[in-house]
């Protein structure tokens, strides 16, 4: 994690692998109606070995774990709630596995999403509590952490309810957390909004998860430079502004102290 740190601090550009899940539907490996490619890391667990292998030997300086469709309350759903931290303890395992066969040092980030079972991104509470949907959170980042990942990495954050409830969870393992955000263009007014949630404003789920203090802010899944749109702020210059504000305001306060 230095090496990567020190690139990081430095402004370098960091490589990290693709799609997980899509590389596994695209080698032919079934996904679940409940968990999508979550379900690989029981019924594939070798075809996960090998696409994490695949990105390492591609370039990529960071791996995550298949375990974006694979929070707890996914897997109940799915039938292995009674080994859900086992399972996602493996996952990291995996990982590690496809590490040492290629025998190249790479960081291991554990993922987290707000999916819910049934691949609903929109809206995980209309199948899950509020309360399911926090423990849920708490014990997968608890798991990853305790498999060894490196770093959290929260993937396609996209609201102001579950995204910061990933976040505290992600922050209590002591791990260093990178904030993934998905966005795009509304359609009619050219708003940055949450990618397939055109109802979620980036800025406000940036509100809501700044002030949690990631160590990174990253987008993906996202379509934010269309032609058209390039006079308004895109993604990164959103981001990079708000950043800016919440950390003058943290000053501030500071300073009133």
């Amino acid at each position: 994690m230095t090496s990567l740190n020190d690139k990081i601090a430095a402004g370098d550009i960091i490589v990290i692998d693709g799609g997980m899940g899509t590389e596994l539907e695209r080698r032919g490996v079934p996904m679940h109606a409940e968990t999508w490619a979550g379900a690989a890391l029981v019924e594939h667990p070798d075809a996960v070995v090998d696409v994490h292998a695949d990105f390492i030997r591609a370039g990529a300086e960071v791996i995550i774990t298949n375990t974006f469709g694979a929070s707890p309350h996914m897997l109940e759903a799915m039938g292995y709630g009674d080994r859900a931290e086992a399972i996602i303890r493996g996952s990291v395992d995996l990982a590690k596995r496809a590490r040492d066969q290629v025998g190249r040092d790479v960081a291991i980030a554990g993922s987290i999403s707000t999916m819910a079972a049934g691949g609903d991104l929109s809206d995980p509470g209309e199948r899950h509590s509020d309360d399911e949907i926090a423990d849920s959170l708490y014990r997968m980042a608890r798991a990853l952490a305790d498999g060894g990942c490196d770093l959290i990495a929260l993937e396609m954050m996209r609201d102001t309810r579950c995204a910061p409830v990933a976040m505290q969870s992600a922050r209590e393992t002591g791990l260093p957390v990178w904030l993934g955000l998905a966005c795009t263009r509304e359609k009619d007014s050219g708003d940055l909004v949450a990618f397939d949630c055109p109802e979620n404003r980036l800025v406000d789920t940036l509100a809501a998860t700044l002030p949690l203090e990631p160590d990174l802010v990253w987008t993906h899944n996202s379509h934010c430079t269309a032609p058209h749109h390039l006079k308004r702020p895109n993604a990164i210059s959103l981001i990079t502004a708000h950043i800016q504000q919440v950390t003058r305001q943290r000053k501030s306060k500071i300073l009133h102290h």
